[in-house]
């Protein structure tokens, strides 16, 4: 009954898309019911333009009529209700419990928890702890999870995870100091509360430093009765072996087990690459190089398991299952065991789960012999899974999934259409192969550049060329991984198999390398991306009311010109930036980076690369890390200085107070000699402008604004800015 009544899902799809964003904001209670009451409105204003269209279609049968429409205006009714739901539901998951260890947030603690050994095992900086109990302050029961920092493993955790003891779980002994994560950081900088928030942690225990006496983690034994226990706490019953967990190891090893097998035929670099194609790049470990490379091109999609990878899923499996079996039902039923497999290879991420549910969704009504529209299958998805997780929403693959899908099943048939409407095959290929990656890049737009602050210009060309390579690839990565999980017992028929695989490696080689060499092609040039800064959430909107509207008039075929030039407006708008400064300052983690009117960048205390944070701040100011625009050095004094664009910078440290005749020399020759029209002191302490240079050659004038100097993060500091007279 859902899946039939299109437009009711589908709107009610949109309104609990909108709600369950709610839950990734502050907003008070009244929000969330007055968005609810929006929803029924609109609900049932689809559900009663039905209903008058069901009267009309069935007069001769009121009785039928009148079924239906209860059950529509009961489908409006429970759909509507779920945004105050979702937002209830995200308020008290956002709350940590009474016996949390954040409430002894600012306090040295002692308390016992227990931690996967797995886990320790991969733990290089922090690991998740499940809290049990509290030893001291005092005395009492613990729950939830805290993440548990150091700056170096401990030796003691080492022995832990190395020890041959059996046994997933070990209980711990911590001695730490906990705090809460910070909150609202700079934009630049990780919100390190939402992601803890999200797994359901609300503290961050940092482990004390180990005495000669006490270290700060051991492992201890788990008692055997209460009564050895401290006063107040209870003994947590047994629990019994855990499922999911030896069911995560298993698929670990099979993924394992697949990569390894590409890796015997294939250098290691293009055997990565063919099992994330297969499995996803959740699933297998690329180089940040390789990522990077192609998400500056546009295809990052590529080394994502999507709906792309379960359609050949499906589709080859079907196709097989039919040359045994005449069952339609049957054939659907081992397609559905395929996927299944296939999910739990590649991991529960957003778009493999979307995909996978529309999947079902269309099994279960060809199945039924009823057609389903796959707009409405997609708006039931993300009705189900806002449903089972409210807090999804702020996933960043699930918006990226969804936002696809949706412009591409809206309007990528209306865009070939407009494109192209010839008889030739190959045109109509290729107009569609357009219409689908610009639709595709088009709805995604603002959502990149809302998160990593960039765009692309290569994502055509690179799709294009690209795109045809794909598929063989993937199925052929497919039929060598299914054999790699096959073991049989028989030496002849392991042999005859790993013939197969290394054939098809064989095969897959050359075009590996091909689109390799075309990625790496697009990513050199200058222009493969450029860095825009974050846009503003009005751009954003007008954005995408624009594209919807541009979807409408070419599906509709009215009036695709005017909206063209509204969409063109708004995309002009999202990519436009306000001039910059003249010289951007800020301090970063302790370092001093420096920003000229032409986005270029550089980290004024390290000649190396600059660290992660450092290029985000970077990304976030809309600049690019550019060395060589720049000329550093040092004078005599230890006084550090920078150059770029006619402007020569000097940066005191706390420790220089004042410039000292001789060094105001040197100061001058050096501006004299790299012809700069201004000179900006920066300083911790406030002096005169006299008491840095003298007045002859360069005037102090005052800063008004911050269209020519801009301060970020640096207290307590000001900036003397003298110009040539």
């Amino acid at each position: 009954m859902v899946i039939s009544n299109a437009k009711v899902t589908v709107l009610a799809a949109a309104f609990a898309a909108a709600g369950a964003i709610l839950n990734s904001t502050d907003a008070p209670t009244i929000i969330p019911i007055l968005w609810t009451v929006a929803c029924l409105l609109g609900l049932f204003f689809v559900a009663r333009k039905r209903i008058a269209a069901l009267t009309l279609a069935n007069q001769s049968n009121p009785s039928t009529s009148r079924r239906i429409s209860a059950q529509a205006i009961l489908i409006a009714l429970i759909l509507a209700m779920s945004t105050l739901g979702y937002f209830e539901y995200g308020q008290m998951r956002n709350k940590p419990a009474s016996t949390d260890l954040v409430n002894f947030s600012g306090r040295d603690v002692i308390f016992i928890a227990t931690a996967n050994r797995a886990d320790c095992r991969a733990a290089t900086r922090e690991l998740t702890l499940n809290c049990e109990s509290l030893i001291f302050p005092k005395n009492q029961t613990l729950s939830g999870k805290t993440d548990l920092t150091f700056l170096a493993v401990p030796d003691e955790l080492v022995k832990i995870y190395s020890a041959t003891t059996s046994g997933e779980q070990v209980r711990l002994r911590i001695r730490g100091h906990v705090y809460q994560p910070r909150k609202d950081p700079p934009p630049w900088e990780y919100d390190k509360r939402k992601k803890l928030a999200a797994l359901g942690i609300f503290s961050i225990c940092y482990l004390d430093r180990k005495t000669a006496d006490s270290p700060s983690l051991f492992e201890v034994a788990k008692p055997h009765n209460a009564s050895t226990l401290a006063p107040g706490i209870a003994l947590t019953p047994e629990s019994s072996p855990n499922l999911s967990r030896n069911y995560e190891a298993s698929m670990t090893y099979a993924r394992n087990l697949i990569v390894n097998t590409h890796r015997k035929y294939l250098p290691p670099k293009l055997a990565d690459l063919l099992s994330s194609m297969v499995l996803g790049n959740r699933a297998v470990a690329l180089s940040a190089e390789t990522t990077h490379t192609f998400r500056d091109v546009g295809l990052s999609h590529i080394l994502a398991a999507s709906g792309f990878n379960l359609t050949i899923v499906t589709v080859m499996s079907f196709a097989l299952c039919r040359l045994v079996t005449p069952s339609v039902v049957l054939a659907n039923g081992a397609c559905f065991l395929c996927m299944l497999g296939f999910v739990s290879l590649a991991g529960p991420s957003p778009s493999v789960i979307r995909a996978a549910l529309m999947c079902t969704i269309m099994l279960i009504t060809k199945s039924g012999q009823r057609k389903t529209q796959v707009l409405s299958a997609l708006a039931l998805a993300f009705l189900l899974t806002v449903t089972a997780d409210p807090l999804c929403t702020s996933d960043l693959g699930l918006q990226l999934s969804y936002a696809a899908t949706v412009g591409i099943v809206l309007g990528s048939k209306a865009l070939t259409t407009q494109l192209y409407s010839g008889k030739s095959k190959w045109k109509q290929a290729l107009a569609d192969a357009i219409a689908v990656v610009l639709i595709a890049q088009f709805s995604v737009m603002p959502i990149q550049v809302f998160f990593f602050w960039r765009a692309g210009t290569m994502f055509i060309p690179a799709n294009l060329l690209v795109t045809p390579l794909v598929t063989p690839l993937t199925m052929v990565g497919f039929a060598s991984s299914t054999l790699a999980l096959i073991n049989p017992p028989q030496p002849a028929v392991q042999a005859i198999f790993s013939c197969i695989i290394a054939f098809a490696d064989a095969l897959a080689f050359i075009p590996l390398t091909m689109m390799i060499l075309i990625v790496n092609t697009f990513a050199s040039f200058d222009a493969a991306n450029f860095t825009l800064g974050p846009p503003s959430a009005l751009s954003i909107v007008l954005y995408y009311c624009c594209f919807l509207l541009l979807l409408i008039s070419l599906r509709i075929s009215r009036r695709a010109g005017w909206a063209s030039l509204a969409f063109s407006g708004t995309l002009a708008l999202l990519l436009w930036r306000p001039e910059p400064p003249l010289l951007t300052i800020a301090n970063v983690h302790s370092h001093t980076v420096v920003i000229n009117s032409n986005h270029q960048a550089i980290d004024v205390d390290t000649s190396e690369a600059p660290s992660k944070i450092v290029e985000r701040f970077f990304a976030y100011s809309g600049a690019k890390v550019s060395p060589r625009a720049f000329s550093t050095g040092v004078f005599k004094s230890g006084t550090r200085f920078a150059h770029s664009q006619k402007w020569l910078l000097i940066i005191l440290s706390e420790k220089v107070r004042t410039i000292y005749p001789s060094e105001s020399a040197g100061i001058l020759l050096t501006a004299r000699k790299l012809q700069c029209e201004k000179i900006i002191i920066l300083t911790s302490a406030y002096y005169k402008p006299s008491d840095f240079l003298p007045a002859s050659e360069y005037k102090a004038i005052p800063q008004t604004s911050d269209t020519e100097l801009k301060l970020v993060g640096l207290k307590n500091v000001s900036a003397i800015t003298y110009i040539r007279r």
